[in-house]
């Protein structure tokens, strides 16, 4: 039994040295040229289909399912404008993790319509976080439409606004 211990040490030690003299590929990045079988059969890309959707869920966290719990919605108050209204919330969206957030609704509602609901994030005071909004330079890049994309918000909050 040792003999073949050793053995499989051996080969196993020798498999890594075999392994590191193999020679370096270039560095694959998202300018290289990546050749593509395009499935034959609707029947394959719906086998690699699958195989995809596995794939992210699995680098994602959602592989297998999680299990669905309530999520304990709680309004717990409400701010009233206008034109809308600003629900303060909060759900369970695991056991024992709480989600707080904005729910802003349009008082005048026909039907079935979309809202907004605006997660506070984990910064440091939450939806209460400064960002310098006050300065001059902030009032400055409003006025000349710097905020038109995401990428000139000067908080994330802002960003989900544009």
């Amino acid at each position: 039994m040792i003999a073949i211990m050793k053995k499989l040490l051996l080969l196993s030690l020798l498999a890594g040295h075999l392994h590191a003299q193999s020679p370096a590929r270039e560095p694959r990045d998202l300018n290289g040229y990546f050749p593509m079988t395009p499935p034959a059969s609707k029947e394959a890309w719906q086998a690699r289909r699958a195989e995809i959707e596995q794939r992210v869920a699995l680098a994602s966290g959602l592989w297998p399912i999680p299990e669905k719990t309530p999520l304990n919605a709680v309004v717990h108050g409400r701010v009233e404008r206008d034109d809308y209204t600003i629900d303060r919330v909060f759900f369970e969206s695991l056991p024992g993790h709480y989600v707080t957030g904005s729910l802003y609704l349009p008082k005048q509602r026909p039907a079935k319509m979309p809202a907004i609901l605006c997660p506070h994030g984990h910064w440091p005071d939450g939806r209460f976080m400064d960002r310098g909004t006050g300065t001059a330079a902030t009032k400055k890049e409003i006025e000349t439409g710097a905020e038109e994309l995401e990428c000139g918000a000067r908080s994330p909050l802002q960003a989900r606004c544009v």
